[in-house]
């Protein structure tokens, strides 16, 4: 099991860098107390946090997910502010499991480009999906034989980060929790 974590500071950065985390996921749990107070009129002590508009973003990817097997919105706020925003959080999930698609890579299809890139000798072929604009990525390294042959998903900043041959934090936790 691998458990991705993200900084608040990482999610407020870039919102959509995200969904990665979540296309895979099986479970989501969002506790109220991560938004910030001044998005639910004050009803937590906590200043900082996802704005609602965050807030449902990451419920949609969450939906969006083709193993999504159980979302939790959890709150020891009781408030109509707090309520109100539950339920969008909930309308967005129900659109994202409204607008699945059952993508997976498949290097013979029209539908997916790839691109090699070599970063610190790691070989790296990113696909992405022509129809979704999803990216994933490979290491192809024979050297890493306990390395299982998958596609992570990613995004493009992964990809364009590799240009410039540097490994996103994504591909180097992918790589350590794979080899050791």
């Amino acid at each position: 099991m691998l458990f991705e974590t993200y900084s608040l500071g990482k999610i407020k950065n870039k919102v959509a860098n995200t969904e990665p985390i979540f296309r895979n996921s099986n479970l989501m749990d969002i506790n109220i107390r991560a938004v910030k107070s001044g998005d639910i009129n004050n009803s937590h002590e906590f200043t900082n946090g996802l704005s609602s508009y965050e807030f449902c973003t990451l419920s949609r990817f969450a939906g969006l997910s083709n193993n999504l097997d159980l979302i939790s919105f959890s709150s020891s706020y009781q408030s109509s502010a707090i309520s109100s925003l539950i339920s969008e959080g909930i309308w967005y999930a129900i659109d994202g499991m409204n607008n699945v698609i059952d993508e997976n890579v498949d290097l013979n299809s029209e539908n997916f480009v790839i691109y090699n890139v070599t970063v610190n000798n790691h070989d790296l072929k990113f696909v992405k999906s022509s129809i979704t604009n999803r990216w994933w990525v490979s290491i192809e390294n024979i050297n890493l034989v306990q390395m299982e042959k998958s596609y992570i998903p990613c995004v493009e900043d992964d990809y364009l980060l590799s240009k410039n041959s540097i490994l996103s934090d994504r591909i180097l936790l992918r790589i350590k929790n794979k080899i050791t």
